[in-house]
């Protein structure tokens, strides 16, 4: 099961989407803004992936994806972008950082595109060698 880390401004957004994830059998960490957001996923290890609003105080998306992006430990993870202002155009060269693993969707969100998304990142992971935890 994996673990996701969510992270919109918008209370009632994250909410719902919160809901969707976890009926869906995800574990769903959230966040109220990027730089939260950042500091989550440095404390978790096991984040599987990303979903992300671009507009939130304190840091913003774009602001986070490229610290995720620039971090040896993170920037393979998954990301999710979710905006109602925005469009893939506005925000390109944030997705051509990497784009085998950032992911658009407009608000609101279509079930059909977020599983369309979840399926790529399903089929990343089965992609990518299992590294081995020493214990």
């Amino acid at each position: 099961m994996d673990k996701i880390l969510l992270i919109d401004d918008d209370r009632s957004s994250r909410l719902v989407l919160k809901h969707l994830l976890e009926k869906m059998g995800f574990i769903v960490i959230q966040s109220a803004n990027g730089r939260h957001g950042w500091e989550t996923l440095s404390e978790n290890n096991d984040i599987g992936f990303i979903i992300t609003d671009m507009m939130m105080p304190d840091m913003d998306g774009r602001e986070l994806i490229q610290l995720i992006r620039k971090d040896e430990d993170q920037q393979k993870v998954p990301v999710i972008i979710i905006s109602g202002c925005f469009n893939p155009e506005d925000i390109k060269p944030i997705l051509d950082i990497s784009p085998e693993r950032t992911f658009f969707m407009n608000k609101p969100l279509k079930r059909e595109i977020l599983d369309k998304y979840l399926n790529i990142i399903s089929s990343l992971k089965l992609n990518e060698p299992q590294s081995s935890i020493a214990g």
